[in-house]
């Protein structure tokens, strides 16, 4: 899915936005970590990394595809190797969203599975006691379950969004079908009844005309008043069809 091409109204494209700006929040808060030695790696390994993290979510949001998402999600794994701080918790959240919004569920939540199994590798080669390896993948695992209850309330949202507008085009599909019925029905029974009127009218006047100029007459005048009637009728309908235009300075024309 691409987030770019949803309206600036759907809430789920005012989530990703905010996104943009948690994103900078978190490099920044990040970088500052590093500066202030909070992390393991050196600063200037952190500040590289976060910034190419950063770049990678906006390159991302600019072009969303599964590549970019990939992209995402392996400069977030390096985030959270280098940086070893619970703050970076928030670039794998990031992470996933990404994953989520481009690739199928089923392999966005495969590829979860991913810092779950660094974490457990990297400690396994540095020799860590059973004890701190469960208490960091239960962690892991927790900040994992997270970032996907993030992403799957983006994707929920999206859905409702598009369901929305689905309906909204299906009302108003409707209202136009309706609309036309009515009016397809106001032009027959009035105005092709009149018209049907006025043609037997003139038929019979000019049967009479010769044997009874009266009565010719008398029956032009009914022709020319249902003609009058009938025009009456077709502009009630086209001023019907037509949107008003409310001018203050002429309230009362408006009404009439």
């Amino acid at each position: 899915m691409a987030p770019q091409s949803r309206t600036s109204q759907d809430p789920a494209s005012t989530f990703l936005r905010f996104l943009d700006y948690f994103c900078i929040l978190f490099a920044l808060v990040l970088i500052n970590s590093g500066i202030y030695g909070t992390n393991t790696a050196p600063v200037w390994i952190t500040v590289v990394i976060t910034i190419a993290f950063m770049i990678s979510w906006f390159v991302w949001r600019r072009w969303p595809s599964a590549s970019t998402a990939a992209l995402v999600g392996i400069v977030g794994v390096m985030v959270l190797v280098v940086a070893n701080n619970p703050i970076s918790v928030a670039a794998l959240w990031l992470s996933i969203v990404a994953l989520s919004q481009s690739l199928p569920r089923s392999i966005a939540l495969a590829l979860c599975s991913i810092p779950v199994a660094t974490t457990i590798g990297l400690h396994l080669v540095v020799g860590s006691p059973f004890s701190k390896i469960a208490i960091e993948v239960g962690a892991m695992l927790i900040a994992v379950a997270a970032g996907i209850a993030l992403a799957d309330s983006i994707n929920t949202s999206i859905d409702n969004t598009k369901q929305l507008k689905a309906a909204l085009r299906d009302s108003q599909e409707l209202a136009l079908s309706r609309e036309r019925e009515r009016i397809a029905a106001s032009l027959h029974d009035g105005l092709g009844h009149r018209l049907t009127s006025i043609g037997l009218s003139l038929d019979y006047s000019a049967r009479m005309i010769g044997r009874d100029p009266a009565k010719a007459r008398s029956e032009i005048d009914s022709a020319r008043q249902a003609t009058s009637d009938a025009l009456d009728s077709m502009r009630t309908t086209v001023r019907a069809m037509k949107p008003i235009s409310l001018n203050d300075e002429a309230l009362s024309p408006t009404l009439r």
